[in-house]
């Protein structure tokens, strides 16, 4: 680069007062240099946004594991819950009031379906509940039983099934 030359002129007449080659990087003319920053500004930018997506989706993931954690703690803590009140009725072992021991009895009978217990629990459903739930279906179809007690047997094999498929969901996720 050739220096620069004063050439007498007034500095502020001029503008600089000073000859020479156009400031710049060794003769690279300007708009490679404006191409270049706008390559690298695109290229950031793009960068930027691949970047916020693979974030995005992992924060997706983790929020969905998170949800699944809480949607199984609520299960399991409902299920405690049903649990500790069946063994409440089961050590209490009845009543001497006829109605308090059936109320006592049917609400044993209806825990032991909500958790599958002709399943999971086969000692506690071979003493407080007459039979398997597919006996039950059978009688419900072959008689003819008073309205209550179909409606009776009905919603409890509507629990059954709905406990059934739960925790057999629930097995395939441990």
């Amino acid at each position: 680069m050739p220096p620069l030359v004063d050439d007498g002129e007034d500095a502020r007449s001029s503008g600089t007062g000073l000859r020479g080659p156009p400031l710049g990087f060794g003769g690279v003319d300007a708009d490679w240099i404006t191409a270049v920053n706008v390559t690298a500004t695109l290229a950031a930018v793009v960068a930027a946004l691949v970047i916020a997506a693979v974030d995005r989706r992992a924060a997706d993931r983790r929020a969905e594991e998170d949800r699944a954690a809480a949607r199984r703690e609520a299960r399991m803590q409902h299920e405690f819950d049903l649990l500790v009140r069946l063994a409440e009725l089961l050590v209490r072992g009845g009543s001497s009031d006829s109605q308090e021991s059936d109320r006592m009895g049917s609400e044993t009978a209806a825990l032991l379906v909500a958790l599958d217990g002709e399943r999971r629990l086969p000692i506690a459903w071979a003493t407080h509940v007459r039979g398997s739930l597919a006996d039950a279906e059978a009688r419900l179809r072959k008689q003819d039983p008073p309205d209550w007690l179909s409606g009776a047997n009905e919603a409890i094999l509507l629990l059954h099934r709905l406990a059934r498929g739960y925790f057999d969901e629930e097995t395939k996720r441990w």
